[in-house]
Formats: C-alpha cells, structure tokens, sequence
C-alpha cells in the first residue's frame, strides 16, 4: 500500500489496519510502519488504542514518530513536552513533518516564530514533491494569519490550499475542513459570510467552526447547540474545553442570557487558574465578557490587563474581542477619552475588522460607530 497516497485520499482506517496487520508480523518495528500507524491512528482519534497494543511507540527515538508523540503532547496541553519533542526531532531529521510539528508546538510561545517554521515546512514539501504536504501548511498558514490578524493573506492561503487540493484531487476530510474553515474565518473577520463553508462537522474542530459561522450569520441559538455538542464530545481537558465556553458565553450574551453567562463565565475562571497563560486567559475572557455589562467600573482594570496580555502574545481576534468589550465597558461609563484611546492601542487588532467582523467578536456593531 502506499501509504501516503492513502493518507492524502483520507483512507485512514484502510491505511491503518494494513499497518497494524504487519506491524503484528515483525519482531522489530519498523519506524516507517510505526509512522503511519501513529499518524493514522491520530486521524482517527485512536492514539490510546494503538499505545496500548504497542506501548513502545511511546518511547520510539525515531524523529517522525516523536513528531507525532510532540502533536499528541500538545493535544493533551503537555505543551513543554511537546515543544522538546519537536526540536529533538527536528534537528535529527530536517524535513516536513517535523516542521510542520515544530510550528505546531511553538505557535502558543510566538506565532510568528510558528509562521516561520510552516514556511520551512511548505519549503520541505514543495522540495519533496508532496503537493499534499504543501497543502497541509497551507491550511495551517492560513489558520495562522488569522491569529495575526491578517485576513486577506488568510484567504489567500486558504484559497490556494483549496485550488491545489481542487488539482491533485485531495480527499483528506480534516485537511478540507481546516482549509474551508480559514476561509471561512477570513470572511468572517475581514469582510462577510455569506454562506456556511462546507464541513464535515463529525471532527470536533469542524463543528467548533460551524458554530462560530452560524453565530455570525446571526443564528446564536444553533451556535449555542453546536458549542454544547463539542463541550459533550471531547474529554474533560481544561485546556480544550476552556475555548469552548469562552464561544458559549458570548452566544449567551448575543442571546440576551446573561445571568447563564455569568454563571458559566465563573466556571470558565475557575477552571482557567493555575494553567498555562494562554488557558488561563480564555477563562478570564469568558468571565469578564458578561462581568463587563454587569459591572463596568469594576471589570475595567482586568479587562484592560488582559488586552494588554492579548496585545503581546499576539492574538488578533482575542485581542480585539477584549479592546471592544474594554471600550464597550468604557462608554457605558461615559470614559469617552478613554474607549478611544483603548481601541487606537489595540490598532493592529481592529484595522483588519469588518463592521460584520466587529459584531461577530463583541456584539452589534453600533456600539463601536464613531
């Protein structure tokens, strides 16, 4: 079987089981086989299963099969792990997939550093005539530039991803989704969505997405369903699941529940403290969204650290979904001076914003008209 080819046709179970058939007929494993078992395996969400029938491939030294192990760290919010078994597998095999791993594990401690490394990786794929790969880290730039703030270089990646995809008939479902879903934020954020990208929302990420598309194009309560659907799906990891309530309190709000977002704000604080800064701060967001209504006096001055957070890391959506509620909590004060000196210091987050991208991150767009 040639098993990229499988992998790029999205025949990840077929692949995997014509993996594990030979992998139970050698004495010693073979890092090729041991590879695509795990990268399958990932696709599929059987990472566990395929450790406990081969519990060595956890200790593998192979340098693409800790690429993988880095991915699976990351996943699991092991993000110093992650980004040591990155670098170790890197620097002993220079090639896609251990930069496209290392962009991965690197993106929280500095985007532009990620956006580095998945340009070595589209480098690694284009040189190895792997239009797949090259797709792979297009999908991922543009995911990237959309953490940046740079919508229109979002689209253009997203869209080249899907024309080169479009050419080499890929049929990878989660590499489609995650192409159609930066697309889709780009229009989201930088102009205006029209119609929801086709996705195939059995993938958690997928369905994450749909329900932030579905609550820009003003259908919050589908959006509430899809968030509480994920929240179900995935298993109780504090890093995961903190995202997802930060999306439900602001659909809550768009709704007008606020005494629910309140509630499900604080549960959002308090499962956020004591973890890396990057989880803890999607729970301080999902607090001080509804907080900030309630209370304007008093949420200024976290609100205001927090964009300052937002502003160094970089986050371009987080950042100016908090500089809009700042200003929101601002006016409602009537600290005109003040509203607009917030949103000129979180400039490069807003400059790329829609009016539709505005109402999108921070609710209707008349509360931030001159």
């Amino acid at each position: 079987m040639d098993l990229e080819a499988a992998w790029s046709a999205g025949q990840h179970q077929e692949g995997l089981a014509w993996c594990l058939e030979r992998l139970c007929q050698i004495p010693v494993s073979d890092p090729l086989l041991s590879r695509y078992a795990l990268e399958f395996a990932l696709e599929l969400g059987q990472e566990n299963a395929l450790f406990l029938q081969f519990p060595d491939l956890t200790h593998s030294q192979h340098p693409e099969v800790q690429a993988l192990l880095s991915r699976i760290a990351w996943q699991r919010g092991q993000l110093s792990q992650a980004l040591e078994l990155a670098q170790q597998a890197y620097q002993q095999s220079p090639c896609f997939l251990t930069a496209y791993t290392l962009a991965t594990a690197a993106v929280l401690r500095s985007p532009h550093e990620a956006g580095c490394w998945l340009r070595e990786a589209l480098r690694q794929a284009e040189a190895a005539g792997q239009p797949q790969r090259a797709v792979q880290a297009a999908a991922a730039l543009a995911l990237l530039e959309v953490t940046l703030g740079a919508y229109a270089q979002a689209e253009v990646w997203a869209a080249w991803g899907l024309r080169v995809a479009e050419s080499i008939g890929l049929k990878h479902p989660s590499l489609r989704n995650t192409l159609n879903m930066a697309w889709g934020y780009a229009q989201i954020l930088g102009g205006r969505l029209g119609v929801l990208p086709p996705l195939e929302i059995k993938h958690p990420d997928a369905l994450l997405a749909q329900g932030d598309f579905l609550l820009a194009l003003g259908q919050a309560e589908a959006a509430l369903k899809a968030y509480a659907t994920v929240d179900d799906q995935l298993p109780p990891i504090r890093a995961r699941r903190l995202p997802i309530l930060v999306r439900k309190v602001r659909a809550l709000l768009e709704l007008g529940r606020l005494e629910e977002a309140q509630r499900l704000g604080l549960e959002a604080k308090v499962l956020g403290e004591e973890t890396l800064d990057t989880f803890r701060d999607w729970g301080e967001l999902a607090y001080l969204l509804p907080f900030s209504l309630l209370n304007p006096s008093e949420a200024v001055e976290p609100l205001a650290e927090l964009l300052g957070r937002f502003l160094r890391r970089p986050s371009a959506p987080r950042a100016a979904m908090t500089a809009l509620h700042l200003a929101r909590a601002y006016l409602s004060l009537g600290l005109e001076a003040k509203a607009r000196a917030t949103l000129a210091e979180a400039s490069w987050a807003l400059e790329g914003l829609s009016a539709e991208g505005r109402a999108f991150l921070a609710g209707q767009a008349a509360f931030f008209q001159e």
